[in-house]
């Protein structure tokens, strides 16, 4: 087999700008027809100006923005929504990793209570004063930081039924920011007029009032004059000048606000047109029953006037549609069981509809297509997908009145900190965009993008899946020898376990970076784990009468019977305290995968004061007992670790029991003085520093690091290498001391769960779950909510052509 060709030099990224060959010499022409096709995900662009210099001035480039972001080919991403709530962070994140927005980014970083959300569009919020009786209102850019306040007419403080709305100036160019902006502020006066006014930003001023020509609904009339003399009494405590109308939609040059009941105010803003209205929404006789919850919407995309009601846990949708002789009327598009779009939990029982249970939940707003709906329940805001008629919970166990979904693209002019600067592949929605392009660009080129992708196999399994040509150069052998020598160590996908409390298999990583857990189940429940190696994993059945080697990647199992000397049937029923190591027996420096060559599997057992050592071949499909050697105490249930060319176990007692393969040479090590009086499970073999024999050991929150070296008279001994205080590196919230008064106080804080053999992660559980920590780095990550204790496996794997 050839020898993999040497890994390319890497520059990190904080050096100069230049990018690594053959990228460089692609015509820039072509590079931006490849870069337009990626999807608008938060993350694309900001990761793609991330890259060198040259990419950076191409995605920054204001032509390459109005054509990736053209509304006929592509909406701004919903990045989530804001709300006017002081329990929670004014921002709510929807999105998953790494396209989800940290709350904390798009903080207005002033008191929560000085600014009111009265709307977003184009990438922009327009907020108001409340406490000062609307005298400013402020328009502001979450991504850019940008804001620009506006002072309100006196002549508008003192006015009824109050709205404003953000709106773009220049053909609805919104994404390409900074663009002027219109800002629309409509009212009902004291002598029930409606009334409307536009402030623009270019000149900087207030235009003049419109007021309606049209009468007003009677029932309105009534609603209106007796908010107006029972304002003091109904609205607050403290005496306020106005009530202030729910989101607002635009359609087309009109902006529609929601009054009360079915009333809507419509200010028609096209120049010819200039006008303010009050219309009624559908049938009042819907609504004479007081447990529907109304809101406006666009419909339609956008190009229509929605309306949207929940009652008893249904939705009804309607549309304002225009008729053949030039009227308009309300038409009911859909009606939406409870069953479709929530979870089981909230449906409602016959017992329930029987006796006339009011509305659980209401609707809370719509995006600007009016595809999203988020709707309030009585566990959380949930975000519902009305054309897959998917639902999410975006926001547990909080009550809000309204929000106001905030979409946006990236920005040219500055940088987006706000999104994860993690690399990102979105693999099969480049099928929707198109790859044309992509044949065009040389293989050998292709093949450096490839190599540089993350080296989660998902990353590469989705790169396979968007065109025939992607596939044969992404299963092809050679370059996934040239992948791997690249990325050197696999990527751990997840952990087993042998406990009945928690699943079998946790998946470690966020989307897109993550496996599913039902793609690792095992293929029988009841059989136990006892290692993982070179994307292989051990089992042994329940009565340890056989073996199974199974690759979870591709599926493969292999059935090998146990040796006979550790047969319970051959030794009087029972079986001899016993581990096992399954080993790739190719003989290649290249272990990335070893799914398909022939393997070895070590079984090492103790009995009667001896350790055994037996070899199977699954070349000879035979046992052979290899070695044997007094023990001074029973092998550990612990996974062994492969170290050059020996193997390590743990035994009971502070000893190591070692095996070379080479010579088949078995013997015990005595482990350091220091490490005796140490909870066992926290004393675990490792691979040191230079790659020789290592070894862990946690007391309290030290973690100190030792080598098995030779010193200058010949004599092996262990050597302290290295003491970390895991106290100034876990966050504070870890207690330092566990519970008393249960069995867990008889146990450390922290414990050590496993390690990653080729690497320098160690698994750490707390009272607060568990993380993963780098040594080197010293960086941690929390892997898993759940307290686990029982010994764990981790799962390391490249991708494979046949995954």
């Amino acid at each position: 087999m050839d020898a993999p060709p040497p890994p390319p030099s890497h520059r990190r990224r904080d050096d100069a700008g230049e990018e690594p060959s053959p990228v460089s010499v692609l015509p820039e022409e072509v590079l931006v027809e490849i870069l337009h096709l990626l999807p608008p995900s938060p993350c694309s662009l900001p990761h793609l100006s991330l890259v060198c210099k040259r990419w950076r001035r191409l995605v920054s480039d204001p032509a390459f923005h109005r054509r990736f972001h053209s509304p006929h080919r592509r909406r701004p991403p919903l990045l989530g929504f804001f709300h006017n709530s002081f329990n929670v962070p004014c921002f709510v994140p929807i999105g998953d990793p790494p396209d989800r927005v940290p709350a904390e980014a798009f903080s207005l970083r002033r008191h929560p209570g000085r600014w009111l959300f009265l709307g977003c569009r184009g990438g922009r919020a327009l907020l108001a004063s409340p406490f000062s009786a609307w005298r400013h209102l402020m328009v502001w850019d979450p991504l850019s930081g940008d804001h620009h306040e506006i002072p309100v007419p006196r002549a508008f403080h003192q006015r009824y039924f109050r709205g404003a709305a953000l709106l773009c100036s220049g053909a609805g160019e919104c994404c390409n920011r900074p663009t002027p902006s219109l800002v629309a502020f409509a009212f009902i006066d004291q002598r029930l007029r409606p009334s409307a006014c536009i402030y623009s930003s270019e000149s900087g001023e207030w235009g003049e009032v419109v007021y309606g020509k049209a009468a007003m609904p009677g029932d309105l009339t009534f609603i209106l004059d007796w908010y107006f003399r029972h304002i003091d009494e109904t609205i607050s405590v403290k005496r306020i000048s106005a009530i202030d109308m729910k989101p607002p939609v635009l359609v087309g040059d009109v902006v529609y606000w929601l009054l009360v009941r079915n009333h809507i105010l419509e200010f028609n803003m096209d120049a010819e047109k200039l006008a303010v209205d009050v219309i009624s929404g559908p049938d009042p006789m819907y609504f004479l029953s007081p447990d529907w919850s109304v809101q406006i919407m666009p419909a339609e995309g956008g190009t229509k006037l929605g309306f949207g009601a929940v009652r008893k846990l249904y939705l009804h949708l309607w549309v304002f549609e225009n008729n053949s002789d030039n009227t308009t009327c309300w038409m009911i598009s859909r009606i939406i069981p409870p069953d479709l779009f929530l979870p089981p939990e909230l449906w409602p029982s016959e017992e329930d509809l029987g006796r006339g249970l009011k509305a659980r939940f209401g609707l809370l707003g719509f995006n600007e297509d009016g595809n999203v709906a988020f709707m309030q329940t009585t566990i959380g805001v949930f975000m519902v997908q009305l054309d897959a008629m998917q639902f999410k919970l975006v926001l547990p166990s909080e009550k809000l009145h309204a929000v106001h979904p905030y979409s946006s693209f990236y920005l040219t002019e500055k940088p987006a900190p706000c999104f994860s600067l993690k690399p990102y592949f979105s693999s099969p929605s480049l099928i929707a965009q198109g790859v044309t392009m992509a044949y065009l660009l040389p293989e050998d080129v292709l093949i450096e993008i490839f190599l540089h992708l993350p080296k989660h196999p998902t990353c590469l399994l989705g790169a396979s899946l968007v065109c025939k040509q992607w596939h044969c150069l992404i299963t092809d052998q050679k370059f996934i020898q040239r992948f791997r020598a690249i990325h050197q160590t696999p990527p751990v996908l997840g952990i087993f376990t042998n406990s009945i409390s928690i699943a079998r298999f946790l998946p470690i990583g966020n989307s897109p970076e993550c496996v599913t857990a039902g793609a690792f189940s095992l293929p029988d429940p009841y059989w136990q784990v006892l290692g993982c190696r070179r994307s292989r994993v051990l089992l042994a059945s329940s009565s340890w009468t056989s073996l199974q080697v199974w690759n979870p990647m591709t599926g493969n199992r292999q059935a090998v019977p146990v040796t006979p000397d550790v047969n319970p049937r051959i030794n009087y029923g029972r079986v001899p305290e016993s581990h096992a190591a399954v080993l790739c027996a190719a003989g290649h420096n290249d272990h990335g995968d070893c799914g398909s060559c022939p393997f070895f599997i070590v079984w090492v057992f103790t009995n009667i004061g001896h350790a055994y050592i037996s070899k199977y071949s699954s070349e000879k499909r035979t046992w052979e007992l290899m070695a044997s050697s007094p023990a001074p105490s029973e092998i550990d249930s612990r996974p062994g670790i492969l170290v050059g060319n020996a193997m390590y176990w743990p035994l009971k007692s502070k000893h190591i029991l070692a095996f070379e393969l080479g010579t088949s040479r078995l013997y015990h090590i005595k482990c350091p003085s220091e490490t005796h009086n140490v909870y066992r499970r926290n004393v675990h073999i490792m691979k040191a520093e230079d790659g020789g024999l290592g070894l862990a050991d946690l007391t309290g929150f030290d973690l100190r690091l030792w080598a098995w070296e030779i010193h200058s008279e010949n004599v092996t001994g262990w050597v302290l290498r290295r003491t970390i205080e895991l106290g100034a590196v876990l966050p504070l919230e870890v207690p330092s001391l566990l519970s008393t008064g249960n069995h867990w106080a008889r146990r450390p804080p922290i414990r050590i769960l496993g390690l990653v053999e080729d690497d320098d992660l160690f698994f750490i559980s707390s009272e607060i779950g568990v993380f993963a920590v780098q040594l080197k780095s010293l960086q941690f990550k929390k892997v898993f909510e759940a307290d686990v204790s029982a010994t764990i496996f981790p799962y390391t794997s490249f991708y494979t052509a046949e995954a």
